[in-house]
């Protein structure tokens, strides 16, 4: 019974003493300051980019004033998923002609098989629109 109680004093003593040991302004004294950084600044969110290759035949979408589209993905050279801030998305469109398009849609369908059209490997990026891969908005 004793040992139990020295044990327990000690290990209060020990959780009592772990505050203390803490620096007082929060930081790490150990830690260097960069310039301009104060702590209270909000932390950065990293936008996140995953990349794939997909294979299809065809890619179908639907803009956002309702007309639907259908591209065959052997003329796709690369394509980016950017989902917006209000829930919506945004199809960034590489061809294998060089040529761009930013397209609005409510929805995109990827047909993996298709009696038309052969199916080819494509990389498709999905991302936020803060990471869009040109041109870049100021």
């Amino acid at each position: 019974m004793l040992g139990t109680f020295k044990l327990l004093l000690a290990g209060g003593v020990f959780a009592v003493s772990v505050p203390f040991l803490a620096p007082a302004n929060g930081v790490d004294a150990e830690q260097p300051q960069l310039p301009g950084i104060t702590q209270d600044a909000p932390a950065r969110k990293v936008p996140v980019a995953t990349e794939k290759r997909w294979n299809f035949a065809e890619l179908q979408y639907t803009t956002a004033d309702g007309k639907v589209a259908n591209v065959p993905a052997r003329r796709l050279a690369k394509l980016w998923l950017l989902s917006r801030p209000d829930g919506g998305m945004y199809l960034q469109i590489v061809y294998e002609n060089s040529d761009y398009s930013l397209i609005s849609v409510r929805d995109f369908h990827i047909i993996r098989r298709s009696a038309t059209y052969s199916s080819v490997d494509v990389p498709i990026v999905r991302t936020t629109l803060d990471n869009m891969a040109f041109p870049v908005f100021q």
